[in-house]
Parts: C-alpha cells; sequence; structure tokens
C-alpha cells in the first residue's frame, strides 16, 4: 500500500467513526414497560479511539491492520457530573489486555467521545491485577471513587486473601490511591461505596464473588468515620456483621443506589429461564433510608428486548454489565452492556418504577383476597363506561 492510499484509508477510518459517534439516536416507545430504549447503541465497538486500535505507522503497519482488538465493554461507573454524562467502561482486549476509558456526553443518549488516553487509577505495578474487578461510583461529598478487588499473596505467590482498595478523584483526570482496608476474606469481593453518607458515616457494601448460590448470597454493610477516610486512610472499616441484606437472590446490588422519597431504589439484572429459553431481566427494589441494609419492598422485574433483533436476548447475548443515571428532572437512564462489546440506553421516570414497586406489592399481598386483587379490574371496567364507551365493543362484558 503507498503512501496516498494509506494515508487516504487512516481519514477514511476517522471519518467513518465520526459519523457513526454523531448520528443521533431514537427513542422506541414499549408500552407495556415502564421504559423505552433507544434504537442505536450509545457506545459501540466503533466508538473506541482509532489510534487504541490501529498502529497508523505505515512502516510498522503497512496495511493498516487492527492491532488491539477489544472483544467486551463492560460499565464500571455512571454518572452526571457539571451537565455532562460519563461512563468509565472497563475495554478488555482479544489477548486480555485491560483499558479502562472515560467516555463523555452531552446528551446521555448519543455523541458519546472518548477521551484520547486511557485513565490511569494510580495503581501501583504490585496492585495491577486489583484491576480485574472496578466499582466507581460519584459521592456526595464531591469525589469519585473507584473500588478494587485486590488479592493478598503470600511469599510463594499463592492468594492468602482479598481485600479492597480505593483511589478517588475530583475531576476524573487526576486520581489519588488510599491505604488498602482492612477487610480480609478468603474469596473475591465485590465491594461498592454507599452515594452518600449514613448516620454520618461512609458506608461499604460487599459481596464474596464466589458465593453464587442463592441461599448463601449475601450483603454486608461496613462503616467507616467521615474524618478517617477524608484523611485517605480506609484501614479502620467497621465490619458490622448484623447488617446484612436479605440472603435472596432478588437482592443483590452491585451498582449504587439512587435515592428516593420512598428509600433508595437499587437496580440488578440476571439471566431468567421461561418457557421460551433464557431471557435477561432488569429488577428493582427498595431498602430503608436510614438503615439501607433492610429490604422494604418487594422487587420487580422486567424483561429485557434489544432493538433491530428478530429475538430477545438470549443466554448467549446476555448483559454483562449495568447502571444508571439520575437526571435532574427525575428522568433514569439504564446503560447496560452485552456480550457484542455495545452499550445500549434505556429511559424510565423514578415515579414508574417506585409506582410499579407499590402496585406490585399490593398485588402479590398473600393476605389480599381474590376479590380485592380484582378490583382494579372492576374500576377499569367502570372508567371504560363513564370514559370511554366507544371502546367498550372490544371488551365482552357479562
Amino acid at each position: 500500500m503507498n503512501k496516498t492510499l494509506f494515508d487516504q484509508n487512516v481519514e477514511d477510518l476517522f471519518v467513518s467513526q465520526k459519523r457513526i459517534i454523531e448520528n443521533k439516536n431514537k427513542l422506541l416507545l414499549i408500552q407495556k414497560d415502564p421504559f423505552s430504549i433507544y434504537e442505536n447503541p450509545v457506545i459501540s465497538h466503533e466508538h473506541i479511539p482509532i489510534h487504541w486500535r490501529y498502529d497508523l505507522n505505515q512502516q510498522t503497519n503497512p496495511w493498516l491492520q487492527e492491532k488491539i482488538i477489544f472483544n467486551s465493554s463492560l460499565i464500571v461507573g455512571a454518572f452526571r457530573l457539571n451537565n455532562k454524562y460519563y461512563i468509565i467502561s472497563k475495554l478488555e482486549g482479544k489477548n486480555t489486555n485491560t483499558l479502562y476509558a472515560l467516555a463523555e456526553s452531552d446528551t446521555g443518549i448519543d455523541n458519546w467521545r472518548y477521551l484520547d488516553s486511557p485513565i490511569d487509577f494510580g495503581i501501583d505495578e504490585i496492585y495491577k491485577e486489583s484491576e480485574n474487578d472496578v466499582k466507581v461510583v460519584l459521592h456526595e461529598n464531591g469525589y469519585i471513587y473507584c473500588l478494587f478487588n485486590s488479592p493478598i499473596r503470600d511469599d510463594i505467590g499463592r492468594i492468602k486473601s482479598t481485600t479492597f482498595i480505593l483511589s478517588r478523584s475530583k475531576d476524573l483526570i487526576s486520581w489519588e490511591r488510599l491505604n488498602e482496608t482492612n477487610i480480609r476474606t478468603k474469596d473475591p469481593l465485590e465491594c461498592i461505596i454507599h452515594p452518600k453518607y449514613i448516620n454520618n458515616q461512609y458506608c461499604f457494601f460487599s459481596q464474596n464473588l464466589n458465593d453464587w448460590k442463592p441461599k448463601t448470597k449475601d450483603f454486608n454493610y461496613n462503616t467507616i468515620d467521615k474524618e478517617i477516610l477524608q484523611n485517605g486512610d480506609i484501614r479502620k472499616i467497621i465490619r458490622n456483621n448484623n447488617n446484612n441484606l436479605k440472603k435472596d437472590k432478588n437482592y443483590s446490588p452491585v451498582i449504587a443506589p439512587i435515592e428516593t422519597s420512598r428509600g433508595w431504589l437499587h437496580l440488578n439484572s440476571k439471566t431468567e429461564k421461561t418457557l421460551k429459553g433464557y431471557c435477561q431481566i432488569v429488577e428493582f427494589y427498595l431498602t430503608s433510608i436510614d438503615k439501607p441494609w433492610e429490604i422494604s419492598s418487594t422487587s420487580v422485574k422486567f424483561k429485557v428486548v434489544i432493538p433491530n433483533r428478530e429475538e430477545d436476548l438470549n443466554y448467549g447475548q446476555i448483559i454483562s454489565s449495568i447502571n444508571w443515571i439520575l437526571d435532574e428532572d427525575e428522568r433514569i437512564i439504564i446503560y447496560f452492556s452485552t456480550s457484542n462489546s455495545s452499550v445500549y440506553a434505556m429511559r424510565t421516570e423514578k415515579s414508574k418504577i417506585l409506582n410499579n414497586i407499590i402496585s406490585i406489592k399490593n398485588l402479590t399481598n398473600p393476605y389480599i383476597t381474590l376479590s380485592n386483587k380484582n378490583s382494579m379490574i372492576k374500576d377499569n371496567i367502570e372508567i371504560l363506561y363513564r370514559r370511554f364507551p366507544h371502546l367498550l365493543e372490544n371488551i365482552n362484558c357479562i
């Protein structure tokens, strides 16, 4: 390939990427669910910067081949800051190399652009394997906290226990690594910092990743004094072994919750088996404001459908990560990544989710009689007679 053709192909790559990034996203309405999904992925493989994937040196890459191939994109953090939307992604390469990238957007649903360089969380080489499990949360104190699962090895390299370490930043560019915690466990940890103070303390909740069985899944809430963490010392975390979420597979906080008037709203995703096969489910539930380890509602769940596909998500296209952002107008944008390395977005209202949780709690109460459960249907028939009589021809009323 001569120099002229090589340069033209490089320009074509950037022009093609610019067209994909600037493509306006379209909202698809789903009447039966409380949320609507956007037609195109908000972030895909094509959004990853060209100079991360291609060697642009003609001497070392004369055929302009893609040198670093990213197989997946996991969302480790999503938040709104200074009137911009941010997603931090874990980009896993074909040769298992991992990069962490920060993408920003003015709308939250299109025109997402990665910053020109990967994120450096300030982790020393000895902790590099800690980046296997990362959670990023925006705290009410103004810091963005990044939590790493960190194995502790003995003298011959065997893993003897696991803890987690933190980095924090205020501008998403410069990161400060804090001390490792005093929490030790034999299994890997999944740990998240609560986005607000609880009883004037920082609150962490964690789960053993290997503890996958529904009857033993257990999230533990741990606290640390405000002044201690402000000074960068997190070695004095208090283990609150009595403050555990219900041991149930439906209650698994893997992302930071959203505060509502009725409690902390949690989001979770999982795979369920149905008569048609496997499908992907998102579910919501509430915990107490003052005691976020206490479940205060029944969970509600909805099936996720990806646009432009003939079928729903199947078992080979699972939701690999999920996160959300609360807008100032009480709108919630849910981001989820799939096995095809694309990130999709769904939109809903906080009030819609709360209404569904309250409704399902009433309808699933075992002490409510069948006649009471049918009251909504009877009320609806009266409304149709009174306000929409022309629609009664579609109903076989007795």
